[in-house]
């Protein structure tokens, strides 16, 4: 249990970091083009087009490719065999006998 908790923590910890430098590249970089640009060269205003480009890019990425499995899960399943009405008739009848009996031994076992 102790593992999970830490595997939690480190988790929360990297995705609240992620968040605020994403938050910095797509929000805060080009409204102020100056800012902290001399610790990190490559974040640049011009560069922060990038920052919607990737998530865009990987979002439409996992669609597609959540398409393209249900198509070929589609096209490779075998179809069900077809139902044949004198058989659903017949098992149906069936369940009705039964239902019927069963109420008939309940109904003598009350008695």
């Amino acid at each position: 249990m102790a593992k999970d908790k830490a595997y939690g923590g480190i988790i929360f910890l990297v995705s609240i970091l992620i968040l605020l430098g994403y938050s910095y590249w797509a929000i805060i970089l080009p409204i102020f083009p100056g800012l902290l640009t001399a610790w990190v060269p490559f974040l640049t205003a011009e560069n922060s087009i990038w920052a919607i480009r990737i998530p865009v890019y990987i979002a439409v990425l996992v669609i597609l490719l959540i398409a393209a499995w249900i198509g070929w899960t589609m096209a490779t399943t075998p179809a069900p065999a077809p139902i044949d009405a004198e058989d659903f008739e017949e098992e149906f009848e069936m369940e009705e006998t039964e239902k019927t009996e069963e109420t008939e031994k309940t109904e003598e076992t009350e008695k």
